[in-house]
């Protein structure tokens, strides 16, 4: 089972609005409704102290982890993912979870 935040949909919804593509926006929100066997994880006061321990944590190391990350990598972690799947090469840091690049493995 895959896990993703509404956090990943606003990400995902920004470039169609922005374009002013209804068309695009709606396909998205179509795929990613009736994609199997993924969940869909609302933001909750649980996810956002472990989001908040997260950017303490690494802006204590000098690594810069944003908030939107930390909100997407405490999503997985609290719902038991084994890997964070991710465009972000910045996000290589991370040790809680296994960072699958896609840009670096060519996708």
């Amino acid at each position: 089972m895959g896990i993703t935040s509404v956090v990943n949909i606003m990400e995902l919804l920004v470039l169609p609005e922005k374009e002013g593509r209804k068309d695009l926006f709606n396909k998205y929100m179509l795929l990613l409704k009736g994609f199997p066997n993924l969940k869909i994880s609302d933001i909750n006061q649980e996810i956002a102290e472990l989001a908040a321990k997260l950017r303490g944590k690494y802006l204590r190391e000098n690594k810069k982890l944003l908030s939107i990350d930390a909100l997407c990598i405490a999503t997985s972690i609290l719902n038991n993912a084994t890997a964070f799947v991710s465009n972000d090469l910045h996000l290589s840091f991370i040790r809680e979870l296994e960072i699958i690049n896609l840009e670096k493995r060519g996708v």
